[in-house]
């Protein structure tokens, strides 16, 4: 089966990889979905920042908050967002 992210393949293989394994895991193992999930926000974020000379005060205040104050806010289980042995 095509997965959604199968577009990216052609500019970015890495996200376009991880998007699908994410997929893949969404019914059978939701630790595992909600971690590669976060591994794509991260190599998008990494993508954003190779790919740009500068970025807005506002993008820069958004990534700060997804990477740092989201985590700790409670929303997403804490196992869920610092164990990289789930996978």
């Amino acid at each position: 089966m095509k997965s959604n992210f199968s577009f990216l393949e052609q500019y970015w293989p890495d996200i376009a990889e991880i998007g699908s394994d994410a997929e893949v895991y969404l019914y059978s193992d939701a630790d595992v979905c909600v971690f590669k999930l976060r591994q794509l926000g991260e190599h998008i974020v990494s993508a954003i920042f190779t790919s740009t000379d500068q970025l807005s005060p506002s993008a820069l205040r958004l990534i700060a908050w997804v990477s740092f104050e989201f985590p700790s806010s409670g929303a997403v289980p804490h196992r869920q967002t610092c164990s990289p042995q789930a996978v």
